[in-house]
Formats: C-alpha cells, sequence, structure tokens
C-alpha cells in the first residue's frame, strides 16, 4: 500500500509540475503587434478616445476635436472597416454590449451620437450639458453617465429609454469617468485650467442614489480613470497643467476608504489608464512615446515599458493617448495624436511572433495564440501539458487501485 501510495502522490506532483508553471507564465512581455493608420483629420487633435466591445470585437476610436468621427476597428484582422460621422469635436466613447450600441460624446456638440454597432450608423442624437468630455455605461443598472466638462456637472441617462434621470454637480472641470459595477460607485475626475472653483479631485458618486458621496484630492490636472474591481482601486493619472510641467505620476486610491494608497510613477506625463483584470496589469499611457506597466496587485511596476508614438500636442485633453483593454483576448489599444496611430499591443506568450510583415502594414493580420482549446482558452497551459499531467494522475490511481485489490 504504500508504494502505491508513494506513485499516486508522484503523479499528482507530476501533474501539478505540468500544469502550475504553464498557467503562471502563460502571458508574456507585452509587446507591439500590429499599428493601424488611423488618420481622419490631420487639422485636428486626434484621436480622443477608444472603446472596445469584448463580444463582438470591435475598437472603436474618436477622431478630432472639429468635424471628427468615430473609426471602427475590426479587431481580428485590424482594418478600418469604416468611419461612423458624429457630431462636433467627438471625445469620450463607450458601448453597451448588451444592445451593441457605442455612445459618442460630442463635446462641441453638446451631444452624445448613439451609435448602431451593427449597421454603424447613428441611430439617435441625445442633447446633454455644456461640453461633455466622456460618457460611460453601467450594464448592471443600465445606467449611462456623460460629465459636461463646461457646466461642472454629470448628465444621467436610463440606457434603455435615454431619457434623462438626474443631473449631478461635481468639482470644477469633470472629465473622464471609470464605473466599479460591483460596488456601484463612479468616478469622476475633475481638472480645470480656468482659475476659481475647486478641481484636481475626483468625485465619488453612488449610483444607487445619484449623490457625491467623497471628494478625493489627487494631484495636478488628473485625466485618466480605471477601476481594478478585484483589488477596488482606482487608478487616476495626473497630467500637469503643460509639458513644461507634467506631475508624471499615478494615484491610486482604496475604494473602501476613498484614501489615496500610493503613488505611481509613470517614467513621463501620465495621461490615461487601464486595467486588463485578466493578467492583473495596469497600463498607463505618457506623452514621451511609452506605455508603463504595473502589477495590479504589488503596484510594482514590470518591466519592460511598451515604445508607442509621441502624443505630447500640449495643453489640457491636447496631448491625449487614449488607452483601453480588451481582456477576453488579451489586446492593449493605444493611440497616439501626433502620428495618427493605434497601436496593438500583445500579452500572450506567441506576441513575439505576431509582427505583420510590410505588405501586412494597412491591414496587419493578427493570429491569436494556438492553445489546443477554445478561443476563450488563449493564454492557458497547452492541452498536451494538460493530458500529461492527468495521465500522471491517472497511472497513480490506477496502481493504487489495483494494489488494494
Amino acid at each position: 500500500m504504500g508504494m502505491s501510495l508513494h506513485l499516486f502522490l508522484v503523479g499528482l506532483i507530476a501533474n501539478a509540475l505540468f500544469i502550475l508553471p504553464l498557467a503562471h507564465a502563460a502571458h508574456g512581455n507585452p509587446t507591439v503587434i500590429a499599428t493601424i493608420p488611423i488618420n481622419y483629420d490631420p487639422s485636428a487633435y486626434n484621436p480622443q478616445g477608444i472603446a472596445v466591445n469584448t463580444i463582438t470585437n470591435r475598437i472603436y476610436v474618436t477622431l478630432g476635436m472639429g468635424d471628427g468621427g468615430l473609426a471602427v476597428i475590426d479587431g481580428g484582422t485590424n482594418p478600418v472597416i469604416t468611419t461612423v460621422r458624429t457630431g462636433a469635436g467627438p471625445k469620450g466613447v463607450a458601448v453597451n454590449e448588451k444592445q451593441n450600441l457605442v455612445y459618442v460624446a460630442n463635446f462641441y456638440g453638446n451631444s452624445i451620437s448613439v451609435v448602431d454597432g451593427t449597421t454603424n450608423t447613428i441611430s439617435k442624437s441625445m442633447p446633454v450639458g455644456t461640453q461633455p468630455w466622456d460618457v460611460a455605461y453601467n450594464a448592471d443598472s443600465d445606467r449611462l453617465y456623460v460629465t459636461n466638462w463646461g457646466e461642472d456637472t454629470v448628465s444621467v441617462f436610463d440606457g434603455s429609454t435615454t431619457k434623462l434621470v438626474t443631473t449631478i454637480s461635481t468639482d470644477s472641470g469633470p472629465n473622464q469617468l471609470a464605473i466599479n459595477a460591483l460596488t456601484n460607485r463612479i468616478y469622476v475626475s475633475n481638472a480645470s485650467p480656468s482659475p476659481g472653483g475647486r478641481t484636481n479631485t475626483v468625485s465619488v458618486i453612488d449610483g444607487a442614489n445619484n449623490q457625491v458621496v467623497e471628494t478625493v484630492p489627487v494631484g495636478n490636472q488628473p485625466l485618466g480613470l480605471a477601476v481594478s474591481t478585484s483589488t477596488n482601486r482606482i487608478f487616476v493619472t495626473n497630467s500637469g497643467p503643460g509639458q513644461s510641467k507634467l506631475q508624471d505620476n499615478v494615484s491610486v486610491i482604496d475604494g473602501v476608504t476613498n484614501q489615496i494608497v500610493s503613488t505611481l510613477s509613470s517614467n513621463g506625463g501620465a495621461i490615461d489608464v487601464d486595467v486588463n483584470p485578466t493578467t492583473h496589469r495596469v497600463y498607463v499611457s505618457n506623452s514621451k512615446s511609452s506605455i508603463a506597466i504595473f502589477d495590479e496587485d504589488s503596484l510594482g511596476m514590470l518591466p519592460p515599458s511598451v515604445s508607442v508614438g509621441r502624443g505630447d500636442v500640449g495643453g489640457l485633453g491636447g496631448g491625449s493617448v487614449p488607452l483601453a483593454v480588451n481582456p477576453r483576448i488579451d489586446r492593449v489599444y493605444v493611440a497616439t495624436a501626433n502620428s495618427d496611430t493605434l497601436y496593438v499591443i500583445g500579452e500572450g506568450p506567441a506576441a513575439v511572433n505576431l509582427s505583420p510583415t510590410p505588405a501586412q502594414s494597412q491591414q496587419p493580420i493578427i493570429q491569436l495564440p494556438d492553445t489546443g482549446g477554445t478561443p476563450e482558452s488563449a493564454g492557458g497551459p497547452p492541452l498536451a501539458a494538460v493530458l500529461a499531467g492527468i495521465a500522471a494522475a491517472a497511472t497513480g490511481v490506477f496502481l493504487l487501485a489495483r494494489r488494494a485489490a
């Protein structure tokens, strides 16, 4: 019995040795695997915002602060499918995956364009407050939030009826939004270059009663916001008033206490931020041609950084380097103003083999890593390793049963 038990334990250990290290090492170093030209209006600051529909694998990029539009990109093959003409000054963008709708905040048009994700046409235009900067959708509560930068408010809409529910006052210059659907908290970064009024803060809104429950002082001119639902932390990029005075850091707020628990240096003027809950990485775009990467749990910086085009156009919102993550396929999308290019960053183990050839420069093709399973299992341990581990464990069980008989 002792020998059989020994063999059984060996089998179990072999199973762990095959599977656990591979699962831990499933995600390699992030690297640029494709670039997509998205130039639409070279006379305007562009692009301004990025959103991803993880179900349809479509990427949406708002282009230009003039009569810009919305670039629609196929995340599987990477061509720009079409560019939808929206209202004046398209800026923030959000996706309603349940209804396959895309919301675009038109900064100069004082409206929200509702785009049908199936037909890529505008289905409705919603009037909002003055100079809407960003838009965010909470699928759990079916609420749509819009920051009105020009009047220091947040508009709340019913997602199904698109009717206005209420308007919430914030500090001066509300710009970007982030939502923690688990806690039903909405976070608003407030940054205004004009004197007067309280600014350089993050407003915390309770989605249940639409009240500001806390105002958190952060760094100078906060812009980007992202929420880690696993740690209940909020990441805020502090961009500074201009290229000569960039503050270059990220405030980390505890979602329970609403206190800053850490300040991270991004090695360049921090602009935007997003979190990949699958790989537990935090990505921070900056105006110095690189993407800084942090561990979601330890908050330590992870080498190496990823180089992209420069976004230092200057001014609040001018030096935009919008960033968004698709956690289903571990892709990060970063757009830069000066190069009018969308960079596709891969996180998988085969990412280094996915760079497009020169002939594919206009419409690069990305092949997802073959893990031997379904597309949803991309990034997991290879099927052969799993079967080998199972076989090792099964051998121990078989011998134990034979000995007992």
